[in-house]
């Protein structure tokens, strides 16, 4: 059931239950489950990992990072924790040097993670390893949540909108617009993460049509929706679906990766604003029309069946363009 490809729901006794179980966990640890990922969705699974015990911590603001401090001095009272470990889901995790925020402290150094947890500043990233070794119920997920999409403003669709009136990529000053759009605002106070995030989403969405445009000045007419896929690596564009092709009728594609820049933030942009050109490229490329005889129909794209004499039980269904057959018409 839970492997690549297959699309699934939450139960409503399900959704439920985890519901519950997060009303009863600490702000912490809520910080860090996956379950609002869970809950009420609808959820195509692009990739599943196994666990390699380790948990990923970002944290954003330094009222935040106050607080996960609390709960490891809190934690520290507890045989063998040291101030460097919390239980997370009835398990010890420990924070790992050598990686994340803690990359310049030497493994063992339990003094120096302590110092170094003491004199974090915000943005900082912690990675917890689990001293219990996982088992398979425990690996990742990576899932497109179909009911979990993210609305950006409307100054997003205005910022695109601009870039759709030229003819083609043509250069265009990010950091004008940021002060041309006061409506930016609309996404809200940055030291949110949901509103970074949704700034974040809409510069990749804009940065790689501006891309596509230098080469397919179509492409602006691909419709870009952004979701919460999964609790893996929210910070990133992991996966991107393609509507269309022949199989299973899209193709997911995944991640790319970059070296551009040292700062991982950068890389972090650019990897976006590759995955996204790629998906874009695909999209366009799928709805270009090959014939004239096709009409308006494109491949990726929802239609709604009629006027069919051979199948007429099908007329009124939802379906899915895959692909243009010249030889059927």
């Amino acid at each position: 059931l839970i492997s690549e490809g297959c699309v699934i729901g939450s139960h409503r006794v399900f959704s439920d239950e985890l519901e519950r179980q997060m009303e009863t966990m600490h702000p912490i640890q809520r910080m860090m489950t996956g379950y609002p990922h869970w809950i009420k969705g609808v959820y195509l699974i692009v990739d599943v990992r196994e666990d390699d015990g380790r948990i990923s911590l970002p944290v954003r603001t330094d009222a935040s990072l106050d607080r996960v401090r609390q709960r490891f001095q809190a934690e520290a009272e507890r045989s063998g924790y040291d101030g460097i470990s919390l239980e997370v889901g009835g398990k010890k995790h420990t924070i790992l040097a050598g990686v994340g925020s803690f990359e310049e402290v030497k493994d063992g150094d339990v003094e120096g993670i302590k110092a170094t947890l003491a004199a974090l500043k915000a943005p900082a990233m912690l990675v917890l390893a689990s001293e219990t070794e996982p088992d398979c119920g425990e690996d990742s997920v990576t899932a497109v949540n179909m009911c979990r999409p993210v609305q950006l403003p409307p100054a997003a669709a205005q910022h695109l909108d601009a870039l759709n009136e030229r003819s083609n990529g043509a250069e265009s000053d990010l950091t004008e617009w940021m002060e041309k759009f006061e409506d930016t605002e609309q996404f809200g106070p940055f030291d949110q993460s949901k509103n970074a995030l949704k700034l974040e989403m809409h510069m990749a969405q804009y940065r790689a049509t501006w891309e596509v445009m230098k080469k397919y000045p179509g492409v602006r007419r691909v419709k870009v929706e952004h979701f919460i896929g999964g609790p893996c690596e929210n910070e990133d564009i992991m996966w991107c679906v393609v509507p269309g092709g022949m199989k299973r009728g899209w193709t997911v594609v995944s991640k790319t990766l970059t070296e551009d820049g040292s700062d991982e933030s950068v890389k972090r942009a650019a990897s976006n604003v590759s995955t996204l050109v790629s998906a874009m490229m695909l999209a366009h490329t799928r709805a270009a029309r090959r014939d004239d005889a096709q009409g308006d129909v494109c491949g990726g794209q929802t239609v709604r069946l009629r006027n069919l004499q051979a199948r007429a039980d099908l007329n009124g269904e939802v379906g899915l363009a895959l692909r243009y057959d010249s030889e059927s018409g």
